[in-house]
């Protein structure tokens, strides 16, 4: 009973850091983005953001349902049970993934030109339809995480990920390698796993 307790308090502590990390992280990204970024691009970056993560709101739970099912399926001590229901949730991830980056990408000039009248939006939009795909991916593997009660993986990733967001994004920025609407590409780049 004891043993529960402690790493039911050590599971707690690691995603509660994690939890502090990502938001701690993505606000300070956001108000530096805001002052390195003219408000026109960061509008269009806003937006283009907000749109993406509209689409990721209709996952129908396939990770909710991956850590369910392994933790199940570990549970009772059936590896082949946790390697079918990982490859099986996972190729539905894929799927899932692979029809929502399409979506996204089919629609982006339709929405950048017919929609929000905002020509600039389209390339954003395009470049965001790619990282949804990659955020499915990491998302899951998170999620597998927690199923195997492992919550250091996402406070490590989600750690060099805040510190790599920084270093990558604020200095190609400043020294100002990329301009106009590729510094809002660039800011998406590591944002979006936030």
């Amino acid at each position: 009973m004891v043993e529960l307790a402690r790493k039911v308090l050590k599971n707690s502590i690691f995603n509660g850091l994690r939890a502090i990390i990502s938001g701690i992280g993505g606000f300070m990204f956001s108000i530096v983005l805001a002052r390195l970024l003219t408000p026109e691009q960061f509008g269009i970056y806003a937006l283009a953001m907000s749109i993406c993560f509209f689409i990721l709101q209709l996952d129908p739970g396939i990770g909710t349902t991956a850590t369910r099912y392994i933790a199940y399926a570990i549970g009772k001590n059936d590896i082949l049970l946790v390697r079918g229901y990982f490859k099986f949730l996972f190729k539905i991830r894929i799927l899932l993934g692979i029809m929502f980056s399409l979506s996204l990408a089919i629609i982006a000039k339709f929405l950048a030109y017919s929609v929000f009248n905002k020509p600039h939006l389209f390339i954003p939009l395009l470049t965001l339809s790619i990282f949804m795909f990659f955020f499915y991916l990491s998302d899951f593997v998170d999620c597998c995480c927690v199923a195997f009660q492992n919550f250091k993986y996402p406070v490590i990733r989600h750690t060099a990920y805040e510190f790599l967001k920084f270093v990558f994004v604020i200095s190609s920025i400043i020294v100002g390698f990329y301009n106009g609407i590729y510094r809002i590409i660039v800011s998406f780049s590591f944002n979006f796993y936030y």
